[in-house]
């Protein structure tokens, strides 16, 4: 990419959560005869992330079974019932010293492929921003690259919220990667959600 140069950047996968609300562990519903997770850490091993940490919390011994034999580095978040700022720092706490950006992706967007996320490291690479995120439309999505001035920030965060505050702070830093897919704004919170997504995989393949 012209003007560009290349950057260290950590992706940290936030899977440490209990998944209350959809009444079973979604990092481990299965699609294809992977699991939801597989499919997300294996869209990151594609991609031009430079390492990746994965937050577990909630039944991590029994996800970990799943991650044997990837080459990521699993971090025990205890503290996971305080809401995903806990994961968050966690996930900080445990990158590369030397990274200069993190990028956070959610386990249950499987359908972000590693186009997707090379697209918002390019993206980064060549603006050099604080903040990029992938849009569909108006719609912002996963996964988002925080550069390391905002790490402070982040660590800072209290209780069961995203980064989207930090990002509102800084809606003027923030840039843009467009893209012609939904698949950045399309998570599994319910059956109905897992249904379409066990049809859209089912027909893309």
């Amino acid at each position: 990419m012209s003007g560009s140069i290349h950057r260290r950047v950590s992706a940290i996968l936030l899977a440490a959560g209990s998944s209350d609300r959809f009444g079973r562990l979604k990092q481990l519903l299965d699609v294809q005869g992977k699991k939801i997770i597989q499919i997300a850490l294996e869209s990151l091993l594609r991609s031009r992330v430079s390492e990746i940490v994965v937050v577990l919390g909630c039944a991590r011994e029994q996800i970990k079974e799943y991650l044997k034999g990837y080459e990521v580095k699993i971090v025990d978040n205890p503290q996971y019932r305080k809401g995903q700022s806990s994961s968050i720092k966690r996930g900080l706490e445990s990158i590369d010293q030397e990274a200069e950006a993190a990028l956070f992706m959610l386990s249950d967007t499987p359908l972000v492929g590693h186009e997707i996320i090379d697209l918002v490291i390019g993206k980064y690479e060549e603006t050099g921003s604080t903040i990029v995120a992938p849009f569909y439309g108006d719609k912002r999505g996963h996964p988002v690259l925080f550069g390391r001035e905002l790490f402070g920030e982040l660590k800072a965060l209290e209780g069961d919220v995203s980064g989207s505050g930090v990002i509102r702070r800084h809606a003027e830093r923030v840039v843009r990667v467009q893209v012609d897919s939904d698949a950045v704004i399309f998570d599994v919170d319910d059956e109905q959600d897992y249904q379409r997504l066990l049809r859209r995989v089912e027909r893309r393949n």
